[in-house]
């Protein structure tokens, strides 16, 4: 009858046998070989030897002379060994008194496995690739047309793609993933540097936008409302003057809060920075009642030639360095008008600075609440 002997495990380099343990009452051995070796199977003691190829199963008599020992010499043709799903000899006896139909050997071990070398589907569908446990970096597909140069596809087990477009023979890059890329470097590449690339549908970005060259557009548009905001179709456009007055202003938007000593607040918005420059700071309950000045530096230095309109505002100076800056407070309209020469403003009032600043103060033992607001434009 059939009998199970074993299991014979191989490996790279590595010769090895199976000891049956009798020579007598068997007519032959079946033997599978679930490994990507090619194997020489010898039944010591006849003489005998032949193949045994990956993924197949074979019958090998026990000729006359049969010591017992079946040795298996490894070769290693294919080269995607070590992607096999398995690495075995599995071996069964069969007896003298069973008939066996030699003629069905060798047969194929069908199994869903990595093939070796070159896979071709011409005339059938390749249904998927799959590729487990392979070695990173492993080639996974590789297509390179008749008469061209290179590789048009390259895809590796680490993520690695590489797809060219092949025109009469000239490789153009198409698309490019670089898993192994430094920091900061491209990990993804769209075209070459003669081609352009075309997003129909919209482009977003969740960090910043780099670009090494132009950004030609005839819009933008607002990406709240959806309206175009600049539009420049027309021949000839430039926003040049625009973002040169942009540069100028520096709008900043920078809003401080001071706390009254005693009751409110006051807040201060600097709305622009540059060559011009404009706050506002606005009076909500602001008492500052206390026997100290408060006082908060301006984010750029002020040059000085300034105007102040103030109403209900809270005692109120400019600072440069320490020191309160002197100013002409409109006295009569006049032609010329007449100006009173003050140092502290105490509210509704239109006032010109002649002299540089960079502190705001809040001045002390203003007994009143304020709830109104100040204006500085100025250089």
């Amino acid at each position: 009858m059939t009998q199970f002997i074993g299991i014979v495990d191989v490996s790279t380099g590595k010769d090895t046998s199976k000891q049956i343990g009798q020579s007598s009452g068997y007519s032959g051995f079946a033997i599978g070989n679930e490994s990507g070796f090619s194997v020489i199977v010898t039944m010591d003691g006849t003489g005998h030897s032949k193949s045994l190829y990956p993924g197949t199963v074979d019958f090998f008599p026990a000729h006359e002379g049969f010591s017992g020992t079946i040795l298996f010499k490894l070769l290693s043709k294919l080269n995607n060994i070590s992607t096999w799903p398995s690495a075995f000899l599995q071996i069964d006896a069969v007896g003298v008194n069973e008939r066996v139909n030699t003629s069905a050997y060798p047969m194929p071990l069908p199994r869903q496995m990595s093939v070796g070398n070159t896979l071709t589907t011409v005339g059938a569908t390749a249904g998927n690739i799959q590729n487990d446990g392979s070695i990173n970096g492993t080639s996974i597909i590789e297509v390179t047309p008749s008469g061209a140069a290179s590789s048009t596809i390259v895809m590796n087990s680490d993520g690695t793609l590489t797809i060219k477009g092949d025109v009469a023979g000239v490789l153009t890059t198409l698309l490019q993933l670089i898993p192994g890329a430094a920091a900061a470097a491209s990990s993804v590449r769209l075209a070459d540097s003669t081609r352009r690339v075309e997003v129909l549908g919209t482009f977003l970005s969740d960090g910043s936008a780099t670009f090494s060259t132009d950004i030609k557009t005839n819009t933008i548009r607002d990406n709240v409302t959806g309206v175009d905001q600049i539009d420049l179709a027309t021949a000839g456009a430039t926003v040049n003057n625009v973002l040169t007055l942009l540069n100028m202003l520096k709008i900043a938007g920078k809003v401080t809060t001071v706390n009254g000593a005693t009751s409110g607040t006051a807040t201060i918005t600097e709305y622009m920075n540059g060559s011009l420059k404009l706050t506002q700071i606005t009076f909500s309950n602001f008492r500052n009642g206390s026997v100290s000045n408060q006082d908060t530096a301006t984010s750029v230095a002020w040059n000085g030639h300034g105007v102040i309109l103030i109403d209900d505002a809270g005692w109120f100076a400019v600072v440069n360095s320490g020191t309160t800056a002197t100013m002409n407070v409109l006295n009569t309209f006049n032609n010329p008008g007449t100006f009173l020469t003050q140092t502290i403003l105490k509210g509704y009032q239109l006032v010109f600075i002649l002299s540089a600043f960079n502190t705001y103060r809040f001045v002390a033992n203003d007994t009143g609440a304020h709830n109104g607001s100040l204006l500085i434009i100025g250089t």
